[in-house]
């Protein structure tokens, strides 16, 4: 009897198996996690700008516009022209999402407006139409979405 025929894993060796699975799925979470907060920081961003318009819009009252094209917005008082721009809080006139993050509503570009009275609705051709139902904008950044809604007659923001 000199050798233990017994065979099995030692404890040292299932710690450290355990070790380096518990190491590479937190990686594997983290670069997940990481690119969806882009996307969830992104739709929050535009959030608080649509917010901002309809405040400015019942702050100054005038109409307000936030022009939405690509991946980037901008926003417009009376009528979208390149002398009616607002400068943002940022203190720039156009804000740019990540390159690889871009509007995926119905359309690629739109124009939300909010009246005097802080009423969305959808600018064409220099004319606002109030919305009649809710407005949804859908963010896209590979297969991950995020989705706004502006609700019609009040502007609260979903």
């Amino acid at each position: 009897m000199c050798c233990n025929s017994e065979k099995g894993f030692t404890l040292l060796e299932l710690v450290a198996v355990f070790g380096i699975i518990a190491i590479l799925s937190s990686a594997a979470f983290y670069s997940i996690s990481s690119r969806s907060s882009e996307l969830i920081t992104e739709a929050d961003s535009l959030r608080s700008y649509i917010r901002y318009t309809q405040a400015r819009a019942l702050a100054y009252g005038n109409t307000y516009i936030l022009q939405c094209s690509g991946n980037s917005y901008a926003m417009y008082y009376e009528s979208v022209s390149t002398k009616n721009i607002v400068t943002l809080p940022n203190g720039d006139t156009r804000v740019r999402m990540a390159d690889d993050i871009r509007f995926a509503s119905g359309r690629n570009s739109f124009a939300l407006a909010f009246d005097n009275w802080g009423v969305p609705g959808l600018m064409e051709n220099n004319t606002v139409t109030p919305l009649s139902r809710r407005f949804t904008i859908t963010l896209r950044k590979e297969k991950q979405t995020q989705t706004i809604t502006v609700i019609p007659a009040t502007g609260f923001v979903e």
